[in-house]
């Protein structure tokens, strides 16, 4: 009988058609290309263990998530409480391009306050305050206290809290708050390794559809056209395009199934430390890719968190492109996606080494 998640519409290749196209189908095919969903659909006692390497029992694993639903649904609250209130707004730069509201930096306060007392050894990395030295500690909560801001300020409720938390880079458990149609106090999703997903409380899967096209949503970064192209058979439909300007909330829809794909082009940590770990107990696939190639699936952030210099700029500065998805439109996304070329910024990026290179040498 084969995959069913494979049955719908794996088109045959074109000559138009990269070779790595029918390599990953063919992997896909090979091991499963609906396994990871299958497994999140299964009763969790009869789940592969996902949680080898990280030393903590069951137990130890949902007190952590009972804590971490708690503090980012207290958060969640308090954001709410604000967006029914005009806003003080300041900017991270001159340029003004990136607000940040007494909402943000009160949810940031309160969840770092409300970690540092239960975990006082444990390390935080805050979008809003990211140059924390961090701790000699295994594990490390990275936030974002309010993805979307924008959003926020123009009284659109597309925007979410979002807190993960890592082991040895690796996520462990994660939590989004957002607000959501038919729930006034808001929505909370919550993932642990090996646990599965849940939206209040009941499970939460990807979607086990076919490949993008008319009438399945798909999640652009907004005016992804300038930058982005696609090939073959996703060069005229790569599905009905939405840009929502929150990463998280985003994320959200395609874990619930509500969307079929979403491209990142190149988020930090804060913004998918949690949905990366909500997608895969969601029996989705999270394809981490260097300058929209070389794709691979994500694993885990840099480790130690210091990095080599102690400082943590490799960990700081993360940001490369993710496709999110079930395994085969992840891959199949992944496969057909590029980034669109221009001659002379090319150029313009030339020049600007050469004119640092120089710099360095004096």
């Amino acid at each position: 009988m084969g995959n069913p998640f494979l049955q719908e519409r794996v088109p045959h290749t074109s000559p138009k058609e990269p070779q790595t196209l029918r390599a990953l189908l063919n992997l896909h095919e090979s091991v499963g290309a609906g396994q990871a969903l299958l497994e999140a659909r299964m009763p969790k006692d009869e789940r592969p263990d996902a949680s080898q390497g990280v030393p903590l029992e069951e137990q130890e694993l949902e007190e952590i998530l009972s804590f971490t639903r708690d503090i980012t649904r207290r958060a969640g609250a308090l954001v709410m409480d604000y967006f029914r209130k005009p806003h003080e707004v300041e900017y991270k730069g001159d340029d003004r391009r990136n607000p940040v509201t007494e909402a943000d930096q009160a949810s940031e306060a309160y969840l770092v306050g409300a970690i540092e007392e239960r975990y006082p050894d444990h390390s935080i990395l805050a979008e809003e305050s990211p140059d924390r030295s961090f701790r000699d500690s295994p594990f490390l909560w990275v936030l974002d206290p309010l993805d979307g801001t924008t959003n926020f300020l123009n009284g659109m409720p597309l925007f979410a809290v979002s807190v993960g938390l890592l082991y040895q880079g690796r996520p462990i458990a994660g939590c989004l708050f957002l607000p959501y149609p038919g729930r006034e106090e808001g929505s909370l999703f919550s993932a642990r390794l090996g646990g599965g997903a849940f939206q209040d409380g009941e499970p939460v899967f990807v979607a086990s559809g076919p490949l993008p096209g008319g009438g399945h949503i798909a999640l652009l970064p907004g005016r992804y056209s300038r930058f982005l192209s696609f090939r073959g058979s996703m060069e005229t439909n790569h599905g009905e395009v939405r840009a929502l300007g929150s990463i998280c909330y985003e994320a959200a829809l395609v874990t619930r199934g509500v969307a079929q794909y979403v491209i990142l082009t190149g988020p930090r940590a804060w913004d998918v430390a949690a949905v990366a770990l909500l997608v895969q107990e969601a029996g989705g696939l999270v394809l981490v890719g260097t300058g929209l190639k070389r794709w691979e699936p994500f694993e885990a952030f840099p480790y130690p968190y210091g990095g080599k210099d102690g400082k943590g700029v490799q960990l700081r500065r993360w940001g490369r492109p993710m496709v999110i998805g079930n395994a085969v439109v992840a891959s199949y996304v992944a496969a057909l996606v590029r980034r669109r070329s221009f001659p002379w910024l090319r150029l313009r990026r030339w020049l600007r080494q050469r004119m640092r290179r120089r710099a360095a040498q004096r």
